[in-house]
């Protein structure tokens, strides 16, 4: 996809603002790439002296904490939280990764899990013989040279492979639409529903996304929220999505992983020493809530639980706001890497180009499970990046010490003047040491995996909103100490 939403950019744009209350430095320009090449240097040149039995690794401890006023803003930072290190032996390998995607089949049978049948169908809006003939008829219509052209003048990048990929895909609309409307009766009967065999859509446009609703019936007879339905669309790289059907047309019945978030009235990430304990005196405990969840990545990689949060589905804004929704868990599940696991952050680094942009999110998967044990939703950014090259497997970390340093350097600098900041405390609420992708120098679509160090944190006193998984408070590279800018990508 060439372009974004005006809704999207902008959107992107506030959650950019807003981090960069915490991320730019004065002495750093967060936002200047930095030199990748450098850091790989540094690293092999660091695996070459760990053979010295003098160079040891300074101990982390088992708790993150911090006291501090800054001033002249008088804002107040504390934190006592337990140091999760995210890893089986307590090692971090430094991997070069590219964006992956699944297989047909591989997308089939995680669509057929989630929605419990062994055959899915497109769901479609069908169309009446009046609308088929208009598209049809657009579509058919050769674009002229001044078209090519406008064309190319939107993506100075396009290519003339492209521009031909793109004409490919009005003649296949073409013959999609005619098969629509032949297998159209005249009495206005609906044809059954085309089964599914795992291929993306076709992309409609150079501008819009082509999607695929998939259900696990060929009867067309109902809107497709009635169904449990997975989606797709003609990005290969795009989220993987599954809704469980909705009974009424109530707004806080939306069973979507976007609904159920650490920001609902009420919602909290759960301790991890809480996990055998099931909310609200519930059957199902967050450890078996993650459980579920896993069962759903089987086969599909190395998954482990990052973080389980209490929530529910209720509209914040709006008409039907304040509706309770349904309560369930979100489980937050994250890849595994040479026994390492990534942090679980809902951003996506963004490569702008004069008015466009293309994301590279995070990959993690969301299972939202019910009080019961059902799968009510799940969502599945950019599925299995590819490890193409191993800079380390065990690569040497600042110590402890110099890391403490660092935050509460970054934190004086950022709250040093209190403009935009409403909250008068902020109470660090997680610490861990995990991986982290950032990008490579001059490179859109290759990153390095990387040890980081992954901060949240909630303000008191105040109106301003929380750090959680969509936006961290801070990042900080464990190999060389720098802030690492989520929306930037480095």
């Amino acid at each position: 996809m060439k372009h974004l939403s005006k809704s999207a950019v902008l959107w992107l744009l506030i959650a950019a603002l807003l981090l960069c209350a915490c991320q730019p430095t004065p002495e750093q320009d967060a936002v200047k790439q930095k030199d990748t090449n450098v850091l790989i240097d540094s690293v092999i040149a660091a695996d070459q002296q760990k053979a010295d039995p003098d160079v040891q690794q300074e101990p982390i401890p088992e708790r993150f904490v911090c006291d501090f006023t800054v001033e002249p803003s008088g804002m107040h930072i504390y934190g006592d939280v337990p140091i999760r290190v995210m890893s089986e032996n307590g090692t971090f390998p430094v991997l070069r990764v590219e964006q992956g995607t699944l297989t047909d089949a591989q997308r089939l049978a995680l669509a057929e899990r989630l929605c419990k049948s062994d055959a899915l169908y497109i769901w479609e809006y069908h169309e009446t013989k009046e609308e088929l003939t208009k598209r049809i008829a657009e579509l058919m219509e050769e674009p002229t040279e001044a078209d090519k052209q406008r064309w190319f003048a939107d993506d100075p990048s396009s290519t003339e492979e492209e521009w031909q990929a793109y004409l490919a895909e009005r003649e296949a609309l073409v013959a999609q639409y005619q098969a629509q409307y032949r297998a159209l009766t005249d009495d206005g009967e609906f044809p059954a529903l085309r089964q599914w065999n795992g291929a993306l859509p076709i992309q409609i446009d150079s501008e819009r996304m082509g999607w695929y609703y998939l259900v696990s019936t060929d009867n067309p007879g109902m809107e497709q929220w009635r169904y449990d339905r997975f989606s797709v669309s003609s990005n290969p790289f795009g989220d993987l999505r599954f809704e469980a059907a909705e009974e009424d047309d109530l707004p806080a019945q939306n069973n979507s992983p976007y609904a159920f978030t650490e920001r609902q009235e009420g919602a909290y990430r759960i301790a991890a020493e809480d996990y055998d304990t099931p909310m609200r005196k519930l059957r199902i405990t967050p450890r078996e809530a993650g459980e579920i969840a896993l069962s759903i990545m089987e086969g599909f990689g190395d998954f482990a639980v990052e973080s389980i949060v209490w929530s529910n589905n209720a509209q914040t804004d709006g008409m039907y706001a304040g509706q309770s929704g349904s309560w369930a868990y979100r489980v937050n599940l994250t890849p595994v890497y040479r026994g390492a696991q990534l942090h679980c952050c809902e951003s996506g680094a963004a490569n702008y180009s004069g008015s466009y942009m293309k994301i590279w999110q995070y990959e993690s998967a969301s299972v939202i499970v019910s009080v019961e044990g059902q799968i009510r939703g799940f969502l599945w950014h950019s599925p299995q990046h590819r490890v193409t090259d191993t800079i380390s497997e065990d690569a040497q970390l600042l110590p402890f010490s110099e890391i403490l340093s660092i935050f509460e350097q970054q934190t004086r600098l950022t709250f040093a003047v209190k403009d935009g900041i409403t909250g008068p405390e902020l109470e660090l609420t997680c610490a861990q040491l995990g991986l982290f992708r950032i990008r490579e120098k001059n490179e859109v679509d290759s990153g390095l995996l990387v040890p980081a160090w992954f901060f949240l944190g909630k303000f008191h006193g105040g109106t301003r909103g929380d750090f959680d998984a969509l936006n961290p408070y801070m990042i900080i590279n464990a190999l060389d100490g720098t802030i690492i800018d989520p929306y930037s990508g480095y």
